[in-house]
């Protein structure tokens, strides 16, 4: 398999690929984001270890980041919780801890039409 497609994932909602994901799975991807991107070309799906069981260790920030950002939580039980949206150089701590989180640019998070309380599946990447 090409090591390029280990790193993606597909959204699904309601048996429906809804977007392709880029998977930041280790402290450098999960650190990096989307720090310094001028354009979002991909969702980018953050999976929070856990171990860091907490809404603090499930917080993102938008510093460096150039562009606003939809941000998506999602719990253990694969629930949509909370969604939000972030200009560049704000800080954000959801309610509750997440599972995962998904960061759009608002043209692909708009197209997915995610909504809080959908449960989604993510899927590996076809190979």
């Amino acid at each position: 398999m090409n090591k390029k497609r280990k790193k993606f994932r597909e959204l699904w909602i309601d048996n429906e690929k809804e977007a392709t994901l880029r998977l930041a799975d280790n402290f450098s991807t999960r650190l990096l984001g989307l720090m310094f991107k001028r354009e979002i070309d991909y969702p980018l799906l953050f999976k929070i270890p856990q171990r860091f069981n907490s809404p603090s260790r499930s917080a993102i920030h938008t510093c460096f980041m150039l562009v606003e950002i939809m941000a998506v939580f999602i719990d253990e039980n694969n629930e949509v919780f909370e969604i939000a949206r972030l200009k560049p150089w704000k800080y954000y701590k959801p309610k509750k801890s997440a599972r995962y989180v998904i960061e759009f640019n608002e043209e692909d998070y708009f197209k997915c039409k995610l909504k809080i309380g959908d449960r989604i599946k993510i899927k590996k990447y076809p190979e």
